[in-house]
């Protein structure tokens, strides 16, 4: 019996970390860059703009545009301070205000307030490929 509890451990040890393999954390100027478990090439980046502000950025194929958004027009002057903490469930991006978390197991996002209160957490998150104007770039969806 002492013998299948020992199987049954290094098993679920091994699945997990087969699961968690692949991802690795990237520390750029203002964020991080996270790639997602399962080799799929899909990566988060999650940008400091202000104490209130974290933008997330997601793609399926582990490139980021380099063109300036349409949305986002202001420019920083600077960075506010932020960190950058991991443990085995979590990669969390605070600054003095609030702090982003992406669950490793799930990819999925969620924010808190200095206090760890929850302010809103992802539901789901699709990316589907599209074309548009011949350009090609995806279709997502994301629920909060």
């Amino acid at each position: 019996m002492k013998f299948l509890k020992l199987i049954f451990a290094f098993i679920l040890v091994s699945t997990s970390s087969s699961l968690l393999s692949g991802q690795t954390i990237q520390k750029v100027s203002d964020g991080i860059v996270y790639s997602t478990p399962g080799g799929k090439g899909e990566k988060i980046k999650l940008k400091v703009w202000s104490d209130n502000i974290i933008q997330v950025i997601a793609n399926p194929t582990g490139t980021f545009s380099a063109r300036e958004s349409l949305i986002i027009t202001e420019k920083p002057v600077s960075t506010p301070d932020w960190k950058v903490l991991e443990t085995d469930k979590l990669v969390e991006v605070s600054t003095n205000s609030i702090t982003t978390r992406i669950d490793k197991l799930t990819s999925k996002i969620e924010f808190v307030d200095k206090a760890g209160k929850l302010i809103m957490a992802e539901n789901g998150r699709e990316l589907h490929p599209a074309k548009v104007v011949g350009e090609d770039c995806f279709h997502i969806k994301q629920s909060f």
